[in-house]
């Protein structure tokens, strides 16, 4: 463990210091190289053998710059930020897996406490410049504004979490997430009647914690309707409005998008196409993958991207962009139509004919656990039957007689969602919820009919948002028991597939992908 400044007796300190666990021993760890300090109160992050120093200093006195720290040969490199938040102390950081970015959330200045988050490149030219990701909160169910809260990042679920400090008012059992568009509580995701009653009246407000509109562009990130602490009534808070559109560029067969800060990874005709578009008027390919057979969905979890395609599931390798490495091919009876990353390295895979879960946390040893298979009913209802193991045998025979028999099993892999390990399903006229806790014996646990045929949908806090085909819009509380439609939704542009980066915007429009430049929030 390093220890690198803080405050002593005549104020910030300039020396560091390593602390052997194994021992229990202190020893001076002298750094090298530029801008050594001093430091206090500053934000530390780790990746690798790489630190982080963010801020610091009594407000006023010191830049927004971060400092990296060499564990390995103890020296140290200023990297001046700019665009960033004023000059801070006590804020938060974190460095998701990968080491390409830095994220700091809240902290305290001259203007006093706040709770927004900053993104900072850690690869690419210099000086880079600091994004704002979420602008301070102050309508809805908002994360404290506070300094010294927690941050930390998931590398299972790629989610962020603030944890507020044992300081900040309110409850302290609660912790926040972001969607991108805006704060998400703990107390939304588990139903306290608490948060979602605006006025006070005991009843939760109509809408609270659902995804809404803030923008007519199709690159207008949505927000979410939370309480209006002066009026005591619901409104849209956070999300994006304003920019405009910037490029193109155009991809074959193109079927689904993921993006990865300023990569876009499409899975277009026979390959995975990766697509730089840090320069959003000018998106450029930056390598490619062939695969057999046509490429339909795309999930990335860390420097992997998993691939549904003619073939079955591809896992490749995408840390170098540039030569993209198919890892392994996992077939899963049938062509593979849409992916989901369920965490803990657990991969469900939709097939025509029903559900694939595959092992993955061993990418190059990836295997199949278990199979559910959609068994139709001439009612548009279906039944469940699980298998074990690799093997696709009779159940796959029957399977597929059955549906060209009553006319399709519906869904053409257009719809597919999780949260943590749910499952969410479109099929015909239906949002199906699926649990696969256990992989090997997942299950389904409801069925909800919308109503309308489901061209696509998406989920966000365990609430589905659906797309019809004939334009109509349906939300369903997937957590439910038993699932429910809670009514209709605004962010058809979101449900349909509308990827949000750092300061961008992406998506799929006949064979090309669209990029455009985001409004900042509020």
């Amino acid at each position: 463990m390093i220890l690198v400044g803080g405050e002593g007796e005549n104020g910030p300190l300039a020396d560091a210091w390593r602390f052997e666990l194994s021992t229990r021993t202190w020893t001076p760890f002298p750094l090298g190289g530029t801008n050594r300090g001093p430091w206090a109160w500053s934000a530390a992050a780790q990746t690798g053998d790489k630190g982080f120093l963010v801020g610091g200093g009594p407000p006023g006195d010191l830049p927004v710059v971060a400092v990296e720290i060499d564990l390995r040969s103890a020296t140290t490199r200023g990297i001046i930020g700019a665009g960033g938040p004023a000059p801070r102390q006590d804020g938060s950081v974190v460095v998701p897996a990968g080491g390409r970015r830095l994220l700091a959330y809240g902290g305290l200045d001259e203007s006093g406490v706040h709770n927004d988050l900053w993104e900072f490149p850690l690869q690419g030219p210099e000086p880079a410049r600091w994004r704002r990701l979420l602008a301070d909160c102050r309508i809805g169910d908002c994360p404290p504004a506070a300094a010294g809260a927690g941050l930390v990042w998931d590398d299972a679920t790629q989610e962020l979490l603030v944890l507020p400090p044992a300081t900040a008012g309110g409850r302290n059992d609660v912790y926040w997430t972001t969607d991108g568009a805006g704060w998400i509580s703990s107390r939304q995701d588990h139903d306290d009647p608490l948060a979602a009653d605006c006025d006070g009246d005991g009843a939760a407000d109509a809408g609270h914690g659902l995804l809404c509109r803030s923008g007519a562009d199709w690159w207008a990130m949505p927000g979410t309707i939370g309480c209006d602490t002066a009026t005591g009534g619901a409104v849209c808070a956070g999300g994006r409005a304003g920019g405009s559109a910037a490029g193109s560029y155009a991809v074959p067969g193109a079927g689904a998008v993921a993006l990865d800060g300023t990569r876009a990874y499409v899975a277009g005709s026979a390959r995975l196409e990766i697509v730089d578009v840090s320069t959003p008027s000018a998106p450029a390919g930056a390598g490619a993958l062939r695969l057999p057979g046509r490429a339909r969905d795309v999930q990335l979890a860390g420097t992997l991207a998993y691939v549904a395609a003619d073939a079955g599931l591809a896992i490749v390798d995408v840390s170098n962009p540039a030569r993209p490495r198919e890892l392994a091919r996992v077939p899963v009876c049938g062509s593979a139509r849409r992916v989901a990353w369920l965490g803990g390295g657990l991969v469900a895979v939709e097939t025509p004919t029903g559900i694939s879960f595959v092992d993955a946390v061993m990418p190059h040893e990836a295997r199949v656990v278990s199979r559910l298979w959609w068994v139709p009913e001439r009612s548009g209802r279906w039944n469940a039957v699980v298998t074990t193991g690799s093997a696709c045998g009779c159940v796959w025979a029957v399977a597929e007689l059955l549906c060209r028999l009553t006319g399709g099993c519906g869904g053409d892999g257009a719809a597919l969602d999780a949260f943590g390990t749910t499952l969410f399903v479109g099929r015909g006229r239906s949002v199906l919820v699926l649990e696969a806790a256990d992989p090997a014996a997942p299950a389904l646990r409801g069925t909800v009919s919308v109503g309308i045929q489901v061209e696509a949908l998406r989920q966000a806090g365990g609430r589905v948002y659906v797309n019809g085909r004939r334009g109509e819009r349906v939300v369903v509380d997937g957590l439910a028991e038993p699932p429910v439609v809670l009514g209709t939704h605004d962010v058809a542009d979101w449900a349909s597939g509308v990827r949000f980066g750092p300061g961008i915007a992406v998506r799929l429009e006949r064979s090309r992908l669209e990029v455009a430049v985001t409004g900042d929030a509020p």
